[in-house]
């Protein structure tokens, strides 16, 4: 909810339309006023507009909104039956236990796996890192959305995923 000067006008949008969403990492730290500290993987510029903007939004969104984002889920499930078939799907942040792990493709196939396994899901979906990328393992997904704003993929252009689902298999 920070990063750009309406957060409050995204909120009531978000509240407005009813649209379901998950907590993230900067809804967490202005929900619950937690101390933003210095990240090694952020330049001194980067750290500085997340200690900028994550500041203004603690100061600028209202209580009202700070009470919205404090009751969104910290992840959802999801089941699709298609035919005779129950499709399984996490949807998380970062991972089932915080939001501020950082999860990239190159990380051993284990952590993605037992997720997958904790969440008994056929897919997990995550973003946090910005950085899209599809794993499968034995007819299961780990799969990050990106992101649509402040893209971190090498093109900087937004991502996200659409994932087609029939009776056999999951196309992301």
């Amino acid at each position: 909810m920070d990063f750009a000067p309406w957060g409050n006008e995204v909120i009531e949008k978000m509240k407005f339309l009813n649209i379901p969403c998950l907590m993230g990492n900067h809804d967490e730290r202005i929900a619950f006023d937690i101390p933003v500290v210095p990240l090694s993987k952020h330049s001194q510029e980067e750290t500085e507009a997340r200690f900028l903007a994550i500041d203004h939004s603690k100061k600028y969104i209202t209580k009202e909104n700070k009470i919205f984002l404090s009751e969104l889920p910290f992840y959802l499930k999801l089941n699709y039956k298609i035919g005779k078939k129950h499709w399984n799907i996490q949807l998380v942040h970062s991972n089932l236990k915080s939001n501020d792990v950082y999860l990239y493709e190159n990380e051993d196939d284990g952590i993605f796996q037992n997720i997958l396994n904790e969440s008994q899901s056929d897919v997990i979906l995550m973003g946090h890192t910005h950085l899209s990328f599809t794993k499968y393992f034995n007819g299961k997904w780990a799969i990050n959305a990106g992101s649509v704003g402040r893209s971190r993929e090498e093109n900087r252009l937004a991502s996200y995923v659409i994932l087609t689902l029939n009776e056999e298999k999951i196309i992301p």
